[in-house]
């Protein structure tokens, strides 16, 4: 009987956004845990201030300031892997299970129904306005991610 609700909506619709939430937090507070944000500002704000710099020598034309711009840009480069490196960790200890996951849960809802749009859509829907589990989920998750990220001051970008 349980597995019959899930599938019936608005109790699928309801099921999915609520499963898009917590993993949205789940990431969001892996990457609070392993991401040291502060230092990724600096970089990034390293990175842009240089970008800026090189775009002033190459309008005045100064190609001795560029090549010194280029050789400090190269080392920006490499201090840039213990950054990059706890981004891609958050991703690939994330990314797993949630392949597994989404996985199953496509496994378990198929092609069924689980929302409805006010709107026809061309792609990943019946009938253009049902939608099924992996569009809506996408959906959900691009509406829901970015206000948690922002909750958990998580937003690498």
């Amino acid at each position: 009987m349980a597995e019959n609700i899930l599938l019936v909506m608005p109790y699928s619709t309801f099921f999915i956004l609520f499963l898009a939430i917590i993993l949205a937090l789940a990431t969001s507070l892996i990457q609070r845990k392993f991401v040291d944000f502060e230092e990724v500002k600096k970089f990034r704000d390293k990175m842009n201030e240089l970008r800026e710099e090189m775009f002033e020598a190459r309008k005045k034309g100064d190609k001795k300031a560029l090549a010194k711009l280029q050789k400090k840009q190269m080392q920006l480069m490499r201090e840039s892997g213990k950054v990059m490196g706890q981004q891609t960790k958050v991703s690939l200890f994330t990314m797993f299970p949630f392949l597994i996951l989404f996985w199953i849960l496509y496994g378990f809802f198929g092609d069924t129904a689980v929302a409805f749009s006010p709107i026809p859509i061309p792609y990943g829907t019946i009938e253009g306005t049902k939608l099924t589990f992996w569009l809506w989920y996408f959906l959900v998750a691009m509406a829901v991610n970015l206000p948690i990220t922002r909750l958990l001051k998580t937003q690498l970008y």
